[in-house]
């Protein structure tokens, strides 16, 4: 597997990578814009913090985000099978009445 070697750029700094392939790079492009777009928005409203006080913001409030999101998915799996195991069991009374 051919891999690809990317430099991005986050808060103005260069980070060297690699990627698995085109997508995994698309994904990767989307998640630096997000934190360097993040980074302003804090940056225009927190002034006279340091970068690394606001790259350490960025980071807990997008995983904060990660982690609801979670959250939410384990939520609607458990409800999901909640309401299957409830058709499966109102399924049965019917098939046992006949």
């Amino acid at each position: 597997m051919a891999y690809i070697k990317r430099t991005v750029k986050v808060n103005n700094r260069p980070y060297k990578l690699t990627v698995k392939n085109e997508t995994e790079e698309i994904i990767v492009n989307r998640a630096v814009k997000l934190v360097n777009d993040k980074i302003q928005e804090f940056k225009s409203v927190i002034v006279g913090r340091d970068d690394e006080d606001i790259l350490a913001m960025v980071a807990i409030e997008l995983a904060s985000i990660i982690t609801a999101k979670d959250k939410d998915e384990t939520f609607m799996k458990e409800e999901l099978v909640r309401r299957l195991m409830l058709i499966d069991q109102q399924m049965e009374e019917v098939l046992s009445t006949d």
